[in-house]
């Protein structure tokens, strides 16, 4: 012992020195010094099945089973396959039969056997634990309920459990002979619409059965979030003898009937139902009634819908509020989806729960939709039911719609409904889709009606009531206006890219000028007045917006205002002083202030630039001289 301690003196990181001297110890009946120097050599040299076999032994001769067992089972995997692991094998055994692990341990000592054939104890042992074994096959149901996994449940998948399971249960035959006919009933207390049963033919000798539990639900499943009882039974008969095992201490979660998981994206269309009753009533009585005397040059009947839905929800102050989710992510698993009547209750809602009002609105009337599907986003996307040609004998462009799956579809930004009008909100969508696009992504378009295939709609409907939502006035008055909107989708377009570059760049006055320039062209004459007047605001010395401003007034018939912007621009011309005295010529000569025009005539150096405007003025104040 003294040798091996010398040794760990000089070098303590020898797993061989560390073993002799706790199997040294071991030897004296110290299993607790054994345990420490074993423990080391252990660490030092894991795969070594040796010295976790006395590593073992010394934490056994101290009751340590379980710790025992822990370094078996971890250098199980290192023991080699011949005479020389006999030790091992009926330790392990051993302690596997100390704690109730039967198979376990006749495996074990099985190996043990085959090993060493003649040994009178191997075998006893081997005789014992079959022996045992037996026992307890006779104790044991003849079918064990081995497990029962339950998954939480959704309300809104309520259809979609009909026929997928909501969970598995785990059936094991503990006999050497087959069981036929067995009979497994489920009910969940509260929530089930009736028993449901489950067949099963035959379960052969020591098989495992896993059997997918459907489950149909009555309507106090969409109550409350809650935990209910869950009681399981099996019937069969085996040798003459009837048996009926039972599980009734389990409990099923139940979610907030809002409650939805994006991992499953396309279960978003169960909150989609085109059947929904109470829906389509209250569509039908206050939406289609409000525009049924309303005319439209656009004869697409989808477009039309869209449009006056979404200005009747616009009117009545539906609109969009951010929840603390992140939508449509796989990492962010559970969120909350309104159904339509929720969303109508409280007028407000995310960017999926007013994607489902909208989609729910049109489906009831036959319209179909589906949804963009966007890493942390989702956009309303509704089936024109137009060809392309059908598209421009509408007055529209094809580039605002999108084409996929045989249709053209036409995107809906809902998020917008309460801050923009129905083509701001066209317009938005369909540049983020193509945003998306351009950044290497291709966006799935996901069709409700074949999302139903897999996630059929929840029936979960309520009553509307339509008391706060009777601005019929306001919603025909918006549906007016974006249609009259709709002939100017492109230059619309054009002023949402000024707005989305400002929004991004906010600081960037080129992007704010030619905005501005653009809306004089359209006659925007106000907005222009605003970009011109911020970016004098950020900038005083801009020579550009002072002569733009100037023009602007000048173009209005505001003479004093125009002067006063052409007389702020000359100390900052830096050169252009000609352009200056130009403005102020023409501005007074055409006020009939012809003294000043002179004026202005005589400092401007080259004088054709008069001519090049108005040869008649040019001639005229040429005339007049000094």
């Amino acid at each position: 012992m003294d040798h091996y301690r010398a040794a760990i003196l000089i070098n303590n990181n020898i797993a061989d020195y560390h073993h002799g001297l706790g199997m040294a110890n071991l030897y004296d009946n110290h299993p607790y010094e054994a345990e420490l120097s074993l423990r080391r050599a252990y660490t030092l040299s894991p795969d070594n099945a040796l010295i976790g076999l006395n590593f073992a032994k010394a934490l056994e001769r101290q009751g340590k089973i379980d710790a025992a067992l822990e370094v078996m089972d971890a250098v199980t995997t290192h023991v080699a396959g011949n005479q020389t692991a006999v030790e091992f094998h009926v330790l392990y055994s051993g302690l596997l039969h100390q704690v109730g692990r039967l198979e376990e341990a006749y495996a074990q000592i099985t190996k043990a056997q085959t090993y060493s054939p003649d040994d009178f104890t191997i075998t006893q042992k081997l005789a014992d634990i079959r022996a045992e074994l037996q026992v307890k096959e006779l104790s044991r149901e003849v079918i064990e309920i081995r497990s029962l996994s339950l998954d939480p449940i959704y309300p809104s998948l309520n259809q979609y459990y009909r026929l997928n399971p909501i969970g598995t249960i785990t059936l094991y035959n503990t006999r050497n002979m087959s069981v036929t006919n067995l009979l497994l009933s489920v009910y969940v207390h509260e929530v089930g619409a009736r028993v449901m049963e489950f067949p099963i033919s035959s379960l052969i000798p020591k098989q495992e059965k896993v059997v997918d539990i459907t489950m149909e639900f009555n309507d106090r499943l969409f109550d409350r979030a809650r935990r209910v009882p869950i009681e399981v039974t099996l019937r069969y008969e085996f040798e003459g003898n009837s048996y009926q095992p039972s599980l009734s201490s389990q409990t099923l979660e139940i979610l907030d009937n809002k409650a939805m998981n994006w991992q499953y994206r396309r279960s978003l269309a169960s909150f989609v139902n085109p059947t929904d009753e109470a829906l389509r009533y209250f569509v039908r009585q206050n939406i289609v009634q409000t525009f049924s005397t309303e005319s439209s040059q656009i004869i697409n009947p989808n477009l039309i819908r869209a449009l006056q839905a979404y200005s009747f929800y616009r009117a009545n102050g539906v609109s969009f509020s951010n929840d603390t989710s992140v939508s449509n992510l796989d990492a962010a698993k559970l969120d909350e989806v309104q159904y339509p009547h929720q969303t109508l209750a409280s007028k407000t809602g995310d960017c999926e729960d007013l994607l489902v009002l909208m989609a729910g609105t049109l489906e009831s009337l036959g319209t179909p939709t589906a949804f963009i599907d966007i890493p942390g986003h989702v956009m309303l996307a509704v089936n024109s039911g137009m060809a392309e040609a059908q598209i421009r004998q509408n007055g529209l462009e094809p580039e605002y719609f999108i084409e996929s799956q045989g249709a053209w579809w036409f995107p809906l930004e809902t998020t917008l409904i309460g801050k923009a009008d129905f083509v701001t909100s066209w317009l938005t969508a369909i540049r983020h889709y193509r945003e998306v696009i351009d950044s290497g992504s291709m966006p799935e378009i996901v069709v409700f009606g074949d999302a139903h295939h897999i996630y059929p709609p929840s029936n979960y409907t309520k009553a509307i009531d339509p008391s706060g939502l009777q601005k019929l006035a306001e919603a025909r008055s918006l549906y007016q206006q974006d249609l009259a909107r709709m002939v100017n989708m492109s230059q619309i377009n054009i002023e949402l890219g000024f707005i989305a570059a400002l929004e991004k760049y906010p600081a960037n006055n080129t992007v704010r000028m030619r905005y501005a320039l653009y809306c004089i062209e359209i006659n925007k004459l106000d907005q222009a007045e605003r970009l011109l007047k911020d970016i004098l605001n950020r900038d005083p010395q801009s020579f550009d917006a002072m002569i733009n401003l100037g023009n602007l007034y000048a173009q209005n018939g505001q003479i004093v205002q125009a002067e006063t912007q052409y007389q702020a621009a000359l100390p900052f011309a830096a050169g252009k002083e000609d352009q200056v005295y130009r403005n102020l010529c023409l501005l007074t000569y055409k006020n009939l202030d012809r003294a000043s025009a002179s004026k202005y005539f005589n400092l401007i150096n080259r004088k054709e630039i008069i001519r090049e405007v108005d040869s008649q003025i040019y001639a005229d104040l040429m005339n007049t001289g000094d």
